[in-house]
């Protein structure tokens, strides 16, 4: 027997009526299930609680997915913070698990620090430094301080206190390859009352050099050549060693006196490599290293 027109229609209307019901119940489940067989899972490696958040290193259990691993912050039961990264690192000062890492100053137990590496022989570095909330109440949330990139955190003193090491990339394909540019790092110290990094001029400058430690430097530079290495990348990777650890009259002597071509092509040489010291990020800071009184011979 057919249905009447009108019955017909209304009978439609109830189907998708229902049909609209059963999808919009059925809905979260089937994102969750979609988003389960999609996305790669994950185990976790590590877990500190650290102030009022509870921080996961976790890897992926498909052996190829890419990158292998993330990061989880999380507050009073909420994801706040997912990083995908490779080589993850945890910086707190907190006392607990967390503590056996490297902290940031005496007093920055508000400060939660991720390290990341992208992977790679060429990967780059990047920090993430995040507020901890110091009241668990539901409106206080974890607050973003700013993200680094080539900032490495190392204790440089044996402190126990991490000091960032910025990378400088300004000298790339000056007067050689960028496999060969030197890439010298500068030191930064955090600063809890400004929540940020500052110049730490007294661990970056080193000592001048004896008579003896730059007879060596220029043998070193000499023999290069007949080490299989480069000649000019040698050079430039110990004369930047000496001008950005606030030596720059060891460094630019042993520019002038180890160039291996004509005295005509060093000046100019030189005068491009200096350029390209002064124009970078960390211009300031290196007049700055340079500038300070000499530091005492261990």
């Amino acid at each position: 027997m057919y249905l009447r027109p009108r019955r017909r229609a209304l009978t439609l209307a109830l189907l998708s009526i229902a049909a609209g019901l059963l999808i919009a119940a059925c809905w979260p489940m089937s994102v969750r299930l979609g988003r389960a067989l999609v996305m790669p899972s994950f185990s976790v490696v590590e877990r500190w609680e650290i102030g009022t958040l509870r921080v996961s290193i976790e890897e992926a259990t498909d052996p190829d997915a890419l990158p292998p691993r993330r990061v989880r912050v999380d507050h009073r039961g909420r994801t706040v913070i997912e990083l995908a990264t490779f080589y993850p690192e945890i910086y707190s000062i907190d006392d607990t698990p967390a503590g056996r890492r490297l902290l940031l100053s005496p007093d920055s137990s508000a400060v939660l620090a991720i390290m990341e590496h992208s992977g790679g022989s060429g990967g780059r570095f990047s920090m993430t430094l995040v507020a901890i909330p110091e009241s668990d109440e539901p409106f206080v949330q974890p607050r973003l301080l700013g993200v680094y990139e080539d900032l490495l955190l190392r204790d440089v003193d044996g402190d126990g206190i991490a000091e960032g090491l910025a990378i400088e990339h300004a000298l790339a394909y000056v007067l050689t390859s960028n496999a060969g540019s030197p890439r010298p790092t500068l030191v930064h110290r955090w600063d809890s009352s400004r929540r940020m990094f500052v110049p730490a001029l007294d661990l970056q400058r080193v000592p001048a050099w004896s008579t003896e430690e730059y007879v060596r430097a220029r043998e070193a530079v000499l023999m290069a050549d007949a080490a299989g290495e480069d000649r000019v990348a040698t050079l430039l990777a110990m004369v930047s060693e000496r001008i950005y650890g606030g030596q720059a009259d060891d460094g630019i002597r042993l520019f002038v006196e180890s160039w291996p071509g004509p005295a005509t092509e060093m000046r100019a040489a030189l005068d491009q490599y200096l350029a390209a010291v002064e124009g970078s990020t960390f211009g300031a800071f290196v007049r700055a290293v340079n500038e300070r009184g000499d530091v005492r011979r261990d």
